[in-house]
């Protein structure tokens, strides 16, 4: 995938479902109860995912092989925007994701479709 279809996904993806995906403890989950999905789980397609990649951050060597394989890091700063989008579910109510998402396409230079 490229930047923009990365960040065009996620952001339909976050401002659709409109709320974090946490678990019990109020972690950040990329797959969460009821569907929800975070900012890079939602990228993960079904066949890579697995419980083992909860509690890591994109930028975890752990992750990468499943990111890798989903097309995900094929354009140098990829990984910076997934990092980036992450960090945007994870610490942020979605009241504010408009605005930041908005942010992360400056930043990264792309088109806040």
């Amino acid at each position: 995938m490229t930047l923009q279809e990365i960040f065009t996904k996620v952001k339909a993806h976050l401002l659709t479902q409109n709320t974090q995906s946490v678990d019990s403890g109020s972690n950040c989950c990329y797959r969460g109860p009821d569907g929800l999905m975070c900012a890079v789980g939602c990228l993960i397609p079904d066949a890579l995912y697995s419980p083992s990649l909860e509690s890591r951050v994109a930028t975890s060597a752990a992750l990468q092989p499943a990111l890798r394989a989903a097309g995900l890091l094929d354009e140098p700063g990829a990984l910076h925007l997934l990092s980036d989008l992450q960090a945007v579910h994870d610490k942020s109510p979605a009241s504010f994701w408009p605005d930041e998402l908005a942010q992360v396409a400056a930043a990264h230079r792309l088109e806040d479709v």
